[in-house]
């Protein structure tokens, strides 16, 4: 099963509710189609990883 990271907070807890996916963590809800346009986005320009507050 592939996991699916939210649009708005970058959770990884997207359930499929019938024509959209909600994310539990932000209560984000976007359809299918707007999803994989995003992925698709995302897949070509990747967001840099934050580094932690330590530094490391």
């Amino acid at each position: 099963m592939k996991v699916r990271h939210c649009p708005r907070c970058r959770g990884h807890r997207l359930f499929q509710t019938g024509a959209f996916w909600a994310c539990a963590d932000c209560g984000y809800w976007i359809t299918q189609s707007a999803l994989a346009v995003d992925e698709a986005r995302s897949a070509k320009n990747p967001i840099p990883s934050v580094p932690s507050a330590s530094g490391f």
